[in-house]
């Protein structure tokens, strides 16, 4: 199962709930696994571990790189070895906040929960972090992410859901 939003829409939040189910590991920010995946393919084993390698929410998780799998295998590889760590549980969850298509293109058999929060809320926590500037390009950012969502939504029919963050908390 994956969590779709906007940064700052409580994605991470969700993800410590979901995490919290017996039934449920739950990886957090996966936005590696689809990063390097572009025009519909994988770069060689090779050069997708010397990107990976630059990013450092991949290089916190310590993941164990197979090198006899490429693509999507070794990505299920690190959601396999997040599931071992957190004891086991049968279903893994992640987060992305980018690549919405990508996602849905690369586990189709996938569940997503779309999280969407009010973009005013989502301008003022960007500028709160200290990543945006102003509101005007927090709510850029937000309106490309709900853009991007608009567009996949439709062939995730049947497998997703959205939920508004206002109802979660």
């Amino acid at each position: 199962m994956f969590v779709l939003g906007a940064h700052r829409s409580g994605t991470t939040l969700l993800g410590l709930m979901l995490r919290g189910h017996p039934q449920m590991a739950f990886l957090g920010e996966f936005e590696y696994a689809v990063d390097f995946f572009e025009d519909g393919r994988w770069p060689a084993h090779a050069d997708l571990c010397e990107r990976l390698d630059t990013d450092r929410r991949f290089r916190a998780q310590a993941f164990d790189v197979a090198p006899a799998l490429e693509g999507r295998a070794l990505m299920d590889s690190f959601l396999d070895q997040t599931r071992a760590r957190q004891g086991g549980k049968p279903r893994i969850g992640a987060t992305f906040h980018r690549h919405f298509d990508r996602v849905a293109r690369l586990w189709p058999e996938a569940r997503i929960v779309h999280l969407l929060r009010d973009g005013r809320d989502v301008a003022m926590s960007r500028i709160g972090m200290g990543w945006a500037g102003n509101v005007w390009t927090s709510c850029v950012a937000w309106q490309r992410m709900e853009e991007l969502w608009d567009r996949v939504a439709p062939a995730l029919a049947g497998r997703s859901h959205e939920l508004r963050y206002e109802d979660l908390v």
